[in-house]
């Protein structure tokens, strides 16, 4: 029996710092959670600190848990020892506690990644067992996008407490039902399409899966949660090939990231987000424990992984396969012939970017007039030698509802956020964003240097520059006018040349950009084989174009806020 009498003594104590020690090969997100950690270990001694370290509810979670016996794998039948990185998500969990109500949780949400074959549906049996055990008549859900998927964890969990007789006497042990006896706590599965959600009051709720079930599940689950002195939902998943721009489980993952890293102050949000750095390191077996924290704890892990591997070889849709599910890699384009990986493209992201005093040359794609229209700016720091890059959407009012089902984008949302301007009646008037483009250049004190636009659609606003005296660059979609600064901008995008201004839809148009080569290897954006929409994008690249050939133009100039 363990019996922790100083928080040195704890597993999760041990593992988050040696990953911080660098003794443990660790992704940059687990790094930031331990570090995280180990700051709020040293805060909690302050007592203007609300939180603190149970040692008592940790050793019982140990001992707990030793109560069991693995029911299937390579230690089928042996007693559970909790790996390091195991403990240290369970104690993360229960074991944080209010200084002034020690039955009060610290944390009400969390997200937790990591690749597949580590346990996932163990550990979610293991948080069920827990939950029951950690309240009176707790009810706890596990939900997952079918009810077979649901049900895994919820076998799982009956099999482990079958695994000790004598613990299994203080259960019942029901077909679709776990009831903890003495305390009335119960464990029930649920599928996302059951109309049982929107009844549920669960204390504590886990999203197995979470990238493929809905978000009303999620926002069922929280609702019913708000009556309980310590709701806890845990989103559990392993990445998916799925659209992830609009996908509310990609969203938590960048907000653990971010609260994590420290860039956002959530103290009631926890998560550990295991997966490779960079997808450059996929074929890199040392790195691969990044994404499979188990692999020093499991005697076929490693091995398991090293088959999957070569039979990936020389294999495309594998290899992606590979990277998707056993290193846990978020992927943008569902093809092999993707522009922008989407992590490179968001490195460079940032919530505001001051442009003032520098030129602007304007990029325009204005596809059809009644469908999203899009507009980019790209400014050049002659100081840091970097391309500034900030996009703007247009779409029809009228047709909001039918453009929102097609495309899956949540368009009203961003429009009310500002990342798009909605134009009254069925059609874009291209007066309208030609006014836009002055007012914006005005507002930001970013004089116009000139306007590069694909010629479709673009008649009545290039007459309106001549008249203002705006100079224009025609953009002829091809491979000899566009090859080389596609390339170009990717190359900048890699190497940090490339910053943007956060812009959600400038952001699903990088994801969904796919290019398209010809025999000399010259490559450009490919709209039909990108299947969703990539217009700001290639407004962006119309820009960076001009901006990149002509910026030396207007090295020295005096700034004005005038248009030129």
């Amino acid at each position: 029996m363990v019996n922790y009498e100083s928080i040195e003594e704890t597993k999760s104590y041990w593992y988050a710092w040696n990953v911080v020690e660098g003794n443990i090969v660790a992704c940059k997100d687990c790094i930031n959670a331990c570090t995280r950690f180990l700051k709020d270990i040293e805060a909690a001694e302050n007592s203007d600190y609300p939180f603190y370290f149970d040692l008592e509810v940790a050793s019982r979670l140990e001992n707990g848990a030793s109560c069991l016996n693995f029911t299937s794998g390579a230690r089928a039948k042996e007693p559970v020892e909790l790996a390091p990185p195991q403990a240290f998500v369970f104690d993360n969990l229960y074991a944080w506690r209010f200084k002034d109500n020690p039955k009060k949780r610290r944390f009400r949400t969390s997200m937790i990644m990591k690749a597949r074959k580590n346990a996932k549906s163990f550990d979610m049996a293991l948080i069920s067992i827990f939950s029951m055990n950690d309240e009176e008549e707790a009810e706890v859900v596990s939900v997952a996008s079918k009810k077979d998927q649901a049900k895994i964890s919820f076998k799982q969990c009956r099999r482990l407490i079958a695994s000790n007789p004598k613990l299994a006497k203080k259960f019942k042990l029901n077909r679709n039902e776990i009831r903890l006896i003495k305390n009335e706590s119960t464990f029930i599965p649920l599928a996302s399409e059951e109309k049982t959600l929107d009844g549920i009051s669960p204390s504590v709720g886990i999203i197995d899966e979470a990238f493929v079930v809905p978000e009303g599940v999620r926002s069922s689950i929280a609702s019913g949660t708000g009556a309980r002195l310590s709701p806890l939902i845990v989103s559990i998943s392993t990445s998916y090939d799925v659209k992830m721009i609009g996908n509310w489980a990609y969203d938590e993952m960048e907000y653990t990231k971010k609260v994590n890293s420290g860039e956002l102050d959530n103290e009631r949000h926890w998560g550990v987000i295991y997966q490779l750095d960079s997808e450059e390191e996929y074929n890199n077996p040392a790195m691969w424990e990044k994404a499979n924290p188990l692999i020093p704890y499991s005697p076929i892990l490693m091995e398991d992984l090293q088959e999957s591997f070569k039979k990936s070889i020389g294999n495309l849709a594998l290899t992606r396969d590979f990277k998707i599910k056993r290193m846990n890699l978020i992927l943008s384009a569902s093809s092999l012939d993707k522009y922008i990986s989407l992590p490179a493209w968001e490195r460079n992201t940032y919530p505001a970017i001051d442009t003032r005093g520098k030129y602007a040359f304007y990029g325009l794609d204005l596809s059809i007039n009644t469908d999203l229209c899009a507009v980019s700016k790209v400014t050049y720091c002659e100081e840091t030698d970097t391309y500034e890059v900030k996009a703007h959407a247009f779409l029809p009012r009228a047709r909001i509802e039918e453009l929102e089902a097609r495309d899956d984008m949540k368009y009203r949302l961003y429009a009310d956020e500002g990342y798009i301007d909605l134009i009254d009646g069925e059609v874009i008037d291209n007066d309208y964003i030609y006014e836009w483009i002055k007012r914006d250049s005005e507002l930001s004190e970013t004089p116009i240097a000139m306007i590069c636009y694909d010629p479709y659609n673009s008649d009545e606003i290039m007459e309106w520059c001549k008249l203002d005296g705006i100079p224009t660059v025609q953009i002829f979609q091809g491979m000899r006018m566009l090859s080389g600064v596609t390339k170009t901008f990717r190359t900048f995008v890699y190497k940090g040349k490339i910053i943007n201004h956060f812009n959600p839809i400038l952001t699903w148009c990088v994801s969904n950009a796919i290019t398209t080569k010809d025999k000399f290897n010259n490559e450009i954006l490919d709209k039909l084989k990108s299947v969703q929409k990539i217009d700001l994008l290639a407004a962006t690249i119309f820009a960076f174009l001009g901006c990149y050939k002509n910026k030396e133009q207007f090295y020295g100039r005096d700034y004005s806020n005038n248009i030129i």
